[in-house]
């Protein structure tokens, strides 16, 4: 219990490190929403469905149900990131969104493939604490 709220902590923390994408009011309406639709694919993994499809071997359902799950949880992962509220508040606020996600994607998993999809989040955080050793967040501007 202590190691996955742990994870959470730093996927927390690292999703609340990204820097969103800043738009010019000359932009359309189409090129902003376009724009934060990618910032949004980019906060969540939203872009690494393909990665999840195959080393997950998910079904046609299976990948239907994960995008949903995804899409839903970037919107509200993206409502507390703008919200008022403290750091610790938004902190609280993402974890329980973590833990819940969480939770969806165990229904929609098999135990194998929930164990598997548990050790990639694991490595995609050490992957995220190596990039970012000696700093705080992510780099801007990647």
């Amino acid at each position: 219990m202590i190691i996955r709220s742990l994870v959470i902590l730093i996927l927390f923390i690292f999703l609340a490190s990204c820097s969103g994408t800043k738009n010019n009011s000359s932009n359309s309406d189409n090129s902003v929403t376009n724009e934060q639709n990618v910032s949004v694919e980019r906060r969540t993994g939203g872009g690494n469905m393909e990665r999840l499809t195959k080393e997950l071997n998910l079904s046609e359902r299976q990948k239907k149900q994960m995008r949903t799950i995804h899409d839903k949880y970037a919107e509200k992962f993206n409502a507390v990131r703008v919200s008022a509220g403290g750091q610790e508040l938004k902190r609280t606020q993402m974890l329980e969104l973590h833990e819940n996600r969480n939770e969806e994607i165990k229904t929609v998993l098999n135990g194998e493939q929930y164990t598997k999809y548990e050790e990639m989040q694991k490595e995609r955080i050490e992957r995220m604490e190596r990039r970012n050793a000696g700093g705080r967040g992510m780099p801007r501007g990647r």
